[in-house]
């Protein structure tokens, strides 16, 4: 059963107005000396949310974020008046938002907003009043604490004049209020970063840089993203943040065949040897991201395979040579026979693959008449998605999607009830090949 709360008393902190308790509050003692208020809503059952008509959902969900926002209001006053005492070293902290990094568990981003945004407060009664009026989320009321911080004589004049305004467009404006120095351009030099951490079947990459810096980054994934291929299936395109993920991988994969240091620019992977012959089993990253088997055998087309023996309990009791799968000399055959994937109208010829057309861990050869060239996106669609590649790899290569349609290098030829609806050409009709006599 879901229960609004009822009954439980709020401290109303305010250093800067007596501006009047948000709607749908109450005092619950005017001559004590600490305000209690509580919500007048009553509590609701699941039968009741069932039965609620949609303006009474509405407004429910309209008084339930007000209070969220007003009460956050009163929690960033406590957050500005304990940072502003320090209070938070008693703890052992080293500043007010690894406090709350420690004690709520929120993101060091958050939590350091959090602290910002609670001193601004403190100085702007304007934009606090609105706050505790429960008006204002917390991505609108982020922008518009930085406006009010660089002008505050302009605070009730700017709280006024963005009413209405969404968080991005406050965002905006406070991205563009700012005429930043050579001081700034050196802290946010400073502080660029970038992370990246395995959540569950993804790898999560987060970061900053300077907006020069930025800049060339986002032109170089924005021009590898807009030439990337349609999906040959449906005629569209992957969504376009795909497509900067894949072109993303692309340019790290480039710089890893590039690096001399072929040892050190290795990604290794650690997989049983039944995922990579019988498809049984996940693959596992060293940053211990989990990879289906089908992956697996697509990054063993051309990696390099090195065995380790393993004991009942998982330890490590031999290690046997590393080799590549495709030879340098093999893999250099290929592309120069192919010139680029081998996918009917792709033209890439960079950040390529040397594709089994028989799987070695099935039993086919490493050889010129089994391999053929794919890029990363067709190679993925071949081994993830199911495509079959048929022909040989010094001729006409036919690729078949799962439902069996058919994509080739050459147009179809005309069929022959079409072709008689054309006018006579003054050669003989060609002639079906069900048709042909073959005696």
């Amino acid at each position: 059963m879901m229960t609004l709360p009822v009954g439980v008393p709020f401290r109303l902190v305010s250093h800067h107005s007596k501006s009047p308790a948000p709607h749908g509050w109450f005092s619950a003692g005017e001559g004590s000396s600490v305000l209690h208020h509580v919500p007048t809503m009553c509590s609701m059952t699941p039968g009741d949310l069932a039965s609620s008509t949609t303006a009474e959902a509405v407004d429910a969900m309209d008084q339930l974020h007000g209070l969220a926002m007003a009460t956050h209001a009163q929690l960033l006053a406590l957050v500005g008046d304990y940072d502003r005492r320090q209070a938070w070293k008693e703890d052992g902290a080293t500043a007010m938002a690894d406090w709350l990094v420690a004690r709520y568990g929120m993101a060091w981003g958050t939590a350091s907003e959090w602290v910002r945004v609670a001193h601004v407060l403190e100085s702007c009664p304007t934009l606090a009043a609105r706050v505790n009026e429960g008006r204002l989320s917390f991505d609108q009321l982020c922008p518009l604490a930085t406006l009010c911080a660089e002008d505050p004589g302009a605070e009730t004049d700017l709280v006024e004049q963005t009413e209405g305004y969404s968080a991005a467009q406050l965002r905006r404006l406070a991205r563009r209020s700012r005429r930043p120095t050579n001081d700034d351009a050196n802290e946010v030099h400073r502080r660029r970063c970038l992370t990246w951490r395995p959540t569950g079947s993804y790898l999560r990459i987060s970061g900053r840089l300077a907006p020069e810096a930025g800049a060339v980054v986002a032109k170089a994934l924005f021009r590898l993203a807009e030439g990337a291929p349609k999906d040959p299936a449906t005629g569209a395109y992957d969504p376009f943040e795909s497509r900067c993920a894949d072109a993303l991988v692309g340019l790290c994969s480039t710089a890893l065949t590039e690096d001399a240091g072929a040892d050190r620019a290795t990604v290794v992977i650690h997989a049983p040897l039944s995922a990579l012959v019988g498809g049984e089993g996940a693959g596992e990253a060293e940053d211990g991201c989990l990879l289906a088997p089908e992956t697996l055998r697509r990054l063993a087309c051309d990696g390099r395979i090195g065995a380790v023996a393993e004991g009942p309990d998982g330890t490590v009791v031999g290690v046997g040579r590393t080799t590549r799968v495709v030879p340098a000399w093999l893999a250099r055959q290929v592309r120069r026979r192919d010139q680029g994937c081998r996918f009917p109208g792709c033209r890439r010829r960079r950040w390529a693959h040397s594709h089994h057309l028989a799987y070695w861990g099935d039993g086919g050869s490493t050889d010129l008449e089994n391999l053929v060239t794919l890029c990363h996106y067709h190679h993925r669609r071949v081994h993830e998605e199911g495509w079959r590649v048929e022909g040989a790899p010094a001729g006409e290569l036919v690729f078949v999607t799962p439902g069996g349609r058919v994509f080739a290098s050459r147009a179809p030829a005309l069929r022959p009830e079409v072709r008689r609806r054309l006018p006579d050409s003054g050669g003989p009709e060609p002639v079906s090949p069900d048709l042909a006599d073959t005696g």
